[in-house]
């Protein structure tokens, strides 16, 4: 059965979904709205497809459906999975991608995808020289011109994959094997969970939000009520600022080296950023005002976060091209939270010395102080 919600004067772009069995149903019932009121917006048709030939493996595989929509009826198409929601001032994609090229979020720059293609490499006895060893896109937001159609021709067989993502490595493999023109879109056109550890801003910042991976079926129904609710309720600003929860690592001279990097990351970078810090000395970073400092860690609950090291692990890639012992300890903090080094004028230690503190110096019958430090 094919559902169309279909303007009464033909128009040659639309958007086509999936909302094939119980599970999906479900989904489709809370995600609907956003994704009629974006078709409405951008002037498209809309088509859910409720059915898919069982001929294939898994109801994903109905995308391939696209071949037919672009010969027969459409010249170009925008692919949704139905398990995402569109903020109102998300921009039309079909003006975002150019026509002679896919539109696709390139995932594989985000998590570890290769072994799929690997996979692909031995199972179908191709080269894949189109592909860079890195890249892997989801299928999830698709925009698709009708001189991209044969990409979406139904296969006569296919080979079972341990690492198929349903239709989503097979479709990687058509891409680059035929080396296909690709825009990649922004990640806040397809904004997945495995996003958070790298951005700390919430998922409500993208135009897209995707629940793929969130979790089980009612989470994901739980969720998307919640979303939704809070963009009606945060409209039309929806401001959102990100979060960083930073352990500050080493002795009492490391973590002093600390504070330039603290203060430029918090007060000239990300000014409206949210800061938890973990250190021994919470009173080294009490001056920087948008920064929470604790002895013991926090009990933190948030949509995403941003987790910095300033003193990371031998098997981090910085510790092998950057010696600690080598190098100045505030360009080394630095690099290690921003991959930069400071402008000169911003490496200056700023602390405020207390009352208690200066008077405790001065008690001191020597005027020459040495801090050696235990290593």
């Amino acid at each position: 059965m094919w559902e169309f919600l279909v303007k009464d004067k033909l128009d040659k772009r639309s958007i086509l979904t999936l909302a094939v069995g119980d599970r999906s149903q479900k989904i489709w019932a809370k995600t609907r709205g956003s994704i009629e009121a974006y078709a409405d917006k951008i002037g498209a048709d809309l088509i859910c497809l409720e059915e898919v030939p069982l001929v294939y493996p898994s109801p994903h595989w109905g995308k391939f459906s696209i071949y037919e929509f672009l010969h027969k009826n459409y010249d170009r198409l925008l692919y949704l999975d139905c398990d995402l929601i569109i903020r109102p001032d998300c921009p039309d994609l079909f003006e975002v991608v150019p026509k002679d090229k896919i539109g696709l979020f390139n995932e594989g720059k985000f998590t570890p995808r290769s072994i799929c293609l690997h996979e692909v490499k031995v199972k179908y006895k191709v080269s894949l020289d189109g592909w860079d060893g890195m890249s892997y896109y989801n299928t999830g937001v698709m925009v698709i011109s009708r001189d991209q159609r044969y990409l979406f021709k139904p296969p006569e067989s296919w080979k079972p994959l341990r690492h198929a993502f349903a239709e989503q490595t097979f479709l990687n493999y058509r891409i680059f094997d035929q080396k296909v023109p690709i825009h990649e879109l922004d990640y806040k056109l397809n904004r997945m969970s495995l996003m958070n550890k790298w951005l700390g801003v919430s998922r409500l910042d993208s135009y897209v939000s995707h629940y793929a991976g969130v979790g089980d079926l009612q989470l994901i129904l739980n969720t998307i009520d919640a979303d939704l609710k809070e963009w009606e309720e945060k409209a039309p600003a929806y401001k959102y600022e990100p979060h960083f929860y930073i352990t500050v690592g080493g002795g009492l001279g490391d973590q002093v080296c600390a504070e330039p990097p603290l203060r430029y990351l918090t007060q000239k970078l990300c000014p409206n950023g949210d800061f938890w810090v973990l250190t021994k000395y919470p009173e080294l970073f009490s001056h920087l005002k948008n920064v929470k400092a604790f002895k013991e860690t926090p009990e933190i609950k948030l949509p995403a976060i941003y987790e910095i090291d300033t003193h990371p692990s031998l098997t981090t890639p910085l510790r092998k091209y950057l010696a600690h012992l080598f190098c100045h300890p505030v360009d080394y903090i630095s690099t290690a939270m921003m991959r930069r080094t400071l402008p000169a004028k911003e490496k200056q230690i700023h602390l405020e010395v207390s009352e208690a503190g200066r008077k405790e110096a001065e008690d001191y019958s020597v005027k020459l102080l040495v801090h050696p430090g235990v290593g």
